[in-house]
C-alpha cells in the first residue's frame, strides 16, 4: 500500500504546483496566473509537505533528549532530488510564462542580478565566520562540532550516489525556497495580509521546515529568515536572497568533512590521554 499512497501524494503535490499554469494558461488569451493563484498553489504544496514531515519532528521534540534524524538512504536522497528539481522546473515555467512575474517577486531591481547575488552571498560570510570561530570559543570546539554535525546529520549521506543527489539538491534548493517561501509566501502574501502577518507566517513555515535539525538550530534559522527577508525587500531583491541562501546551504555542507576531522582528532587525543585498563601484575613464582 505504501507505493500507491506515495504516488497519490506525489501527483497531488505536482498538481498543486502546476495549478497556476492549468487554471490560467499563460500562452492562451487572458490575464494569466494571478498573485492569488500563486498563493493557493505554493500555500497548498507547502502545507502538504509540512503535514507529511511535521509529525515525526514533533514526536522527537517531545523526547527528553533530542535524537537527530538518521542519514538519508540512497532512495530518500533520490526522492529529495526529484522534489527539488520538479519544484524548480515549475517555478521556472511560471517565471518565464507569467507576465509581470519578475516585477511581482522583485526579480528585477535597480541592481543587476549578478551583483545582487554576489552581495547576498557576501552577506552570509560573517555568519559563517561566527559559526566557525565564535561558537567554538563559547561552548568548546568539541561541543560546537558535535552540535553542527547533529544538525547536518540528515544531509550527510553514506553512499556516493546519495551524496551526489543531496549536493545537486542543495545547489537548487536556495532558488526554489526563496522563490516559493520568501518571494510568494511572504512578498506576494503581504499584498493581501500586510507585511507583519506575512512575516510571522513565513517565520512559522521556516522554523517548521527545519525542525528536523533539532531545537538548538531554531534560533539560527530565525536569524537566517529575517536576514533573507531584509535582502528581499532591499535594492538587491530576490537575487540577493538567492545569493544569501546559496551560501547558507553550500558553505555548511562543505564544512562537514572539516568538522568530522576535528571531532575524530579530539576524540583520539582524549583516548590517548586517558589511562588504559589496569592489568594485574603476576607475582613471582606463579
Amino acid at each position: 500500500m505504501a507505493k500507491p499512497v506515495g504516488w497519490v501524494l506525489a501527483l497531488l503535490y505536482l498538481g498543486l504546483l502546476l495549478y497556476p499554469l492549468v487554471i490560467s494558461p499563460p500562452l492562451l488569451p487572458g490575464p494569466g496566473p494571478t498573485p492569488l493563484d500563486l498563493l493557493l498553489s505554493q500555500g497548498g504544496a507547502t502545507l502538504l509537505l509540512l503535514a507529511l514531515s511535521l509529525p515525526a519532528a514533533v514526536a522527537r521534540f517531545r523526547q527528553r533528549t533530542w535524537k537527530p534524524f538518521p542519514r538519508m538512504t540512497e532512495k530518500e536522497a533520490e526522492q529529495f532530488y526529484r522534489l527539488h528539481m520538479g519544484m524548480a522546473m515549475v517555478l521556472a515555467l511560471l517565471a518565464l510564462l507569467t507576465p509581470g512575474f519578475a516585477d511581482l517577486l522583485r526579480l528585477r531591481t535597480a541592481v543587476p542580478a549578478p551583483l545582487s547575488f554576489l552581495l547576498g552571498f557576501a552577506a552570509y560570510l560573517p555568519i559563517h565566520h561566527a559559526s566557525l570561530h565564535l561558537r567554538p570559543r563559547k561552548v568548546g570546539r568539541l561541543v560546537a562540532s558535535r552540535e553542527f554535525l547533529r544538525g547536518m546529520r540528515r544531509l550527510i549521506a553514506r553512499t556516493p550516489g546519495a551524496r551526489r543527489h543531496i549536493l545537486l539538491s542543495l545547489l537548487v534548493n536556495p532558488f526554489t525556497e526563496e522563490f516559493a517561501y520568501r518571494g510568494i509566501l511572504v512578498l506576494v502574501l503581504s499584498r493581501f495580509t500586510g507585511v507583519p502577518l506575512a512575516l510571522l507566517l513565513g517565520l512559522a513555515i521556516c522554523l517548521a521546515a527545519h525542525l528536523y535539525q533539532g531545537p538548538s538550530h531554531l534560533s539560527f534559522h530565525g536569524l537566517f529568515y529575517f536576514l533573507s527577508v531584509a535582502l528581499l525587500f532591499s535594492e538587491g531583491g530576490l537575487w540577493a536572497a538567492f545569493g544569501f541562501h546559496f551560501a547558507g546551504d553550500l558553505l555548511p555542507w562543505l564544512r562537514v568533512p572539516r568538522e568530522v576531522r576535528i571531532l575524530r582528532t579530539e576524540r583520539a587525543a582524549r583516548a590517548a590521554q586517558s589511562p588504559g585498563p589496569r592489568i594485574p601484575r603476576r607475582r613471582s613464582g606463579q
